[in-house]
């Protein structure tokens, strides 16, 4: 959860509260969506580790054969920041959305984004929070 730091309100470091899951089920269910359908595996085990959040663990026959690279290929595919380690973050899409991440869009985060981030994590309710968000974004 260490990782939503910089735009939840309610909670920081390891703890958790209701408002944090959805943040939680937000990326499940993006990421479930690219694993299933982009990538055809079948099943994945969802498990919270507490701190660090939720893990997917990918137990098709097929993803436990896969390679290291292979294995890295797919973060790389799932992952939408750069920077980290002394570097701020920023949203990198590459500058066309890719279909997945329109999928993801339209079908899981703006409906999530306007029913419970807005209203119940206030990510852009004051001058402050609005930075932190705007800070993700490139050239903004």
């Amino acid at each position: 959860m260490t990782d939503y730091d910089a735009v939840r309100i309610c909670c920081k470091g390891g703890n958790v509260c209701n408002s944090c899951w959805v943040w939680m089920r937000i990326a499940q269910l993006v990421l479930h969506r690219a694993l299933t359908e982009d990538f055809g595996f079948k099943h994945v085990l969802w498990v919270y580790s507490g701190r660090r959040g939720l893990h997917g663990w990918v137990c098709d026959a097929r993803a436990r054969r896969l390679s290291n690279d292979a294995r890295e290929a797919i973060v790389n595919y799932l992952s939408v920041l750069s920077g980290g380690d002394g570097k701020k973050r920023k949203v990198d899409v590459g500058g066309r959305l890719h279909p997945s991440l329109k999928r993801a869009f339209v079908s899981v985060l703006e409906p999530y984004f306007e029913e419970y981030i807005l209203p119940e994590q206030g990510v852009l309710a004051s001058p402050e929070s609005t930075s932190e968000v705007l800070a993700y974004i490139p050239h903004a």
